[in-house]
């Protein structure tokens, strides 16, 4: 079963928003798990958006743990 982490981070001072993904970086054409395909286009409006998007980050599934188990 494939996981896909998305993290969205409010920047200081109302700066933005900061997107760290464990998801690879998209290419055209790469094969996709339906959970990977929803997130690609969740991060396609991030891209948009967001004042980055960081891909590739092992870290944000941890991060996002982190983030969960303080709240």
């Amino acid at each position: 079963m494939t996981t896909v982490t998305i993290v969205l981070i409010d920047l200081p001072k109302g700066k933005g928003v900061a997107v760290q993904t464990d998801a690879g970086t998209p290419r055209i054409g790469q094969q996709r798990t339906p959970a990977e395909a929803l997130a690609m286009d969740l991060l396609r409006t991030c891209n948009r958006q967001a004042d980055s998007v960081q891909y590739g980050q092992a870290s944000a599934a941890l991060q996002g743990e982190l983030i969960q188990a303080q709240a």
